[in-house]
C-alpha cells in the first residue's frame, strides 16, 4: 500500500515524460489490443484511443481501485489481471512497460512472456529509468571528453542499488535495460534521455537514481507489414521533442511561455 501512495506523487515525472509518451504511444492505432504491464494506477491511459481492447497487469491490489476508474476511458470495460503469465498467447498488438523492468527479479523471462504474449509484428513500447551509460575511465586519452558528473552518478546509482531495491519495493536504478530488451528482439529503436533534463533543468541530482532513461519500440518478428518500420522511424525516431522549462519558471509568469524550445532526440 506504501508503494502505491508513492506512485500517486509522480505528478512532476509525468509531467515532464509527457511529450516523450505522446510520441511513443502515437504508434498504438485506434483497434488495437493492448496489455499495460505493471499498470500501476494508470498514468498512461489518456494517451491511448478509447477504442482499444485494454488490459492491465497489476500485482499491486492496491493500485487496482484506481485502475478500473481510469478506466472508465474506455469505450469497453478493461481486465485487470495480476500476471502476465494469465494473458493468453499471441494475443496483444501491443503491450507497454514504463518504469517496470527496473523492478522485476529476472528481465529475461518477462521479456519472455512478452514476446509470447504479442502478435506476429506486434510492438513493445517501453520507458524504462536505466543506468547512466559507461564512458570508460578516464585517461590521457579520453581527459577532454570524460564527463565527472555522469561518471559520479553512474557510479552512485550503482553503489545505492541494494539500499534503493529495500527501500522502493525491489526497484533498482543500476540495470542496462535495453541491452536485455536488444537480445530478445532483433529489431530495436531506443531514445536515451535524463530527467529533469528532459524538460529544460539541469541539476543531474533531482530524481536520483532514476535521472537516465530510455524510451523505446521493439518489434516482433516477422513484420505484420513492410511498412512498420518506416511507421516507426517517422512517428517515433524523427518526432521533435517540446520542452518546457517547467521547474524553472512558472508559465503563467513567463513573457515567453508562447515559445518552448524544441529538442530533437534521435532513435539509436
Amino acid at each position: 500500500q506504501n508503494f502505491a501512495n508513492a506512485m500517486g506523487n509522480m505528478g512532476e515525472y509525468e509531467k515532464g515524460v509527457a511529450g516523450m509518451k505522446r510520441d511513443l504511444f502515437s504508434l498504438i492505432n485506434p483497434d488495437d489490443t493492448i496489455v499495460d504491464l505493471g499498470a500501476g494506477l494508470g498514468p498512461n491511459i489518456p494517451y491511448f484511443p478509447s477504442s482499444v481492447s485494454y488490459t492491465a497487469v497489476e500485482p499491486n491490489q492496491f493500485m487496482h481501485s484506481s485502475l478500473s476508474e481510469a478506466g472508465q476511458h474506455f469505450t469497453d470495460p478493461i481486465q485487470i489481471l495480476d500476471d502476465l503469465r494469465l494473458v493468453p498467447t499471441a494475443s496483444a498488438d501491443v503491450v507497454i512497460s514504463t518504469l517496470v523492468f527496473c523492478s522485476v527479479k529476472d528481465q529475461r523471462e518477462v521479456l519472455t512472456e512478452v514476446l509470447r504474449v504479442l502478435k506476429n509484428g506486434g510492438k513493445f513500447l517501453f520507458i524504462e529509468h536505466v543506468i547512466e551509460p559507461s564512458q570508460g575511465y578516464p585517461s590521457p586519452y579520453n581527459r577532454g571528453k570524460f564527463d565527472w558528473g555522469r561518471a559520479v552518478y553512474s557510479w552512485a546509482q550503482s553503489a545505492s542499488a541494494p539500499l534503493q531495491m529495500a527501500l522502493a519495493d525491489g526497484c533498482r536504478g543500476d540495470r542496462d535495460t535495453v541491452a536485455v530488451i536488444s537480445e530478445a528482439f532483433s529489431d530495436v529503436f531506443v531514445k536515451r534521455f535524463h530527467v529533469p533534463d528532459l524538460w529544460g533543468g539541469e541539476d543531474w541530482w533531482n530524481f536520483f537514481p532514476i535521472g537516465p532513461q530510455v524510451a523505446g519500440v521493439a518489434i516482433k518478428r516477422p513484420l505484420r507489414d513492410p511498412g512498420q518500420m518506416a511507421e516507426v522511424q517517422f512517428k517515433f525516431c524523427a518526432a521533435d521533442y517540446r520542452l518546457k522549462q517547467e521547474l524553472k519558471v512558472k508559465w503563467e509568469e513567463s513573457a515567453r511561455a508562447d515559445e518552448p524550445s524544441v529538442r530533437k532526440i534521435r532513435c539509436e
